[in-house]
């Protein structure tokens, strides 16, 4: 059987740092999804991140000389460098399934928005951060009842849209997000058109199996400082 042809579609992966993952995500979506396209977009890893990515066959942005540096902002210059129809974004860590891109795809023929909602997290967190995220999500939903969208987890970092709706946000929008922070799902969503269709995907939020996290407690105040813009 022909294998469904996702030259459509591209991945945009924001990295710091992830040579011990990024090359093995990169291999497992370009064999299982024919076509699709793969931005990297380093923000300064001090290790071989970049050289793994290339090596895999990811288009490689290198922004270790740029003066703003965070997750946020590598993500808008992946959306910018996209040309596909779809766009869907990704951690480079492991901890996003691979095997939700083909559903994520799927669903964006049918709607403007697809969310990869974590209907559990393996990860054994400790007590304040899971406190810290659901206070997040809790605040971050009043917010977001100004603009009359929906998203039950308004802080992943797994999910598809529309590249030219995106786009249109970001640059009508670009002074409005918090660069240098980690939710640029929510930042997007605060300014989508009202009545926006967002299909919520559930998904288990995997164990990071190599790496470290990088999110600090400076991300949360990033994240309360998006809430009044």
């Amino acid at each position: 059987m022909e294998k469904t042809n996702y030259a459509s579609v591209t991945v945009v992966i924001p990295t710091l740092n992830e040579e011990k993952n990024i090359e093995k995500l990169v291999s497992l979506l370009k064999q299982s999804y024919k076509g699709i396209q793969i931005i990297v977009v380093d923000d300064g890893s001090k290790d071989k991140t970049q050289e793994a990515a290339k090596k895999a066959g990811a288009k490689v942005i290198d922004r270790t000389n740029k003066p703003i540096h965070g997750l946020c902002i590598s993500v808008i210059e992946g959306i910018q460098a996209a040309t596909t129809e779809y766009a869907i974004v990704m951690d480079g860590d492991m901890q996003h399934p691979y095997e939700k891109v083909a559903e994520i795809t799927e669903k964006l023929k049918h709607c403007q928005v697809v969310v990869g909602t974590r209907e559990q997290v393996l990860n054994d967190w400790p007590f304040h951060r899971r406190m810290m995220s659901k206070l997040a999500i809790l605040f971050g939903h009043f917010r977001l009842l100004i603009s009359g969208i929906y998203c039950k987890d308004i802080v992943s970092g797994f999910f598809g849209m529309h590249t030219k709706i995106f786009k249109e946000v970001i640059a009508k929008r670009y002074d409005k997000y918090e660069l240098k922070g980690y939710k640029v799902l929510f930042d997007t969503l605060k300014y989508l058109p009202k009545g926006t269709k967002v299909y919520q995907l559930k998904y288990d939020f995997g164990l990071r199996s190599e790496g470290v996290s990088k999110i600090n407690y400076k991300h949360v105040l990033y994240y309360f400082r998006s809430l009044l813009k």
